[in-house]
């Protein structure tokens, strides 16, 4: 079902694997890794407009599912 959804701001799911415990995403390449890795990473340059922009994208895509 995820991987028939589509929108600029998602990240394409191409499926889960469900073995035991663990559960592994594979969803396609993204430059810059996780949200929360990169703000942790880079916190002192990430100014207020990015952050308000992606905030915006993140609502857009929770809007559109």
């Amino acid at each position: 079902m995820m991987s028939q959804l589509s929108h600029k701001h998602l990240i394409l799911n191409y499926g889960v694997c469900v073995c035991g415990e663990e559960n592994i995403m594979v969803q396609e390449y993204v430059k810059f890794g996780s949200l929360d890795t990169y703000l942790k990473k880079n916190k002192n340059f990430v100014n207020i407009q990015w952050k308000l922009e992606v905030a915006k994208q993140l609502a857009w895509a929770m809007n559109f599912l």
